[in-house]
């Protein structure tokens, strides 16, 4: 069973997700206190493939962001959000393994930097 809470993020970029309810494929999570036109929520979920031989592991940050001098409210809906797809016979230590090597490119910011910008 995941935790009621998730920390995300260091120092200043910190926030706190709790739970807010479950499904039969997924956890949803909010940052508490946040406006509607600013809410931040994570989803933590699984799919399977039509052919049962794939399974898919979610985890989803929405931001959602008010339009800069938008007079009526406009918002948009920033998203990142990682999806492993393993097949039935994938070990543990791979799927580790996996979620490592994600780790990696996410604390890489030269990296991001250069997608941020448009580079290949």
């Amino acid at each position: 069973m995941l935790d009621t809470t998730y920390t995300l993020g260091t120092l200043s970029n910190e926030a706190v997700y709790a739970k807010q309810f479950d499904t039969d494929t997924a956890s949803y999570f909010a940052v508490s206190g946040l406006p509607l036109n600013a809410s931040e929520k994570m989803r933590v979920g699984h799919e399977t493939s039509n052919s049962g031989k794939l399974r898919g592991d979610i985890v989803e940050l929405t931001f959602v962001k008010a339009v800069p001098s938008s007079n009526s409210g406009e918002t948009r809906v920033d998203r990142a959000f990682v999806t492993i797809k393993r097949a039935e016979f994938t070990t543990l230590a791979e799927y580790l393994a996996y979620w490592e090597r994600i780790a990696t490119i996410a604390s890489d910011t030269a990296l991001q930097t250069k997608l941020f910008d448009g580079e290949l």
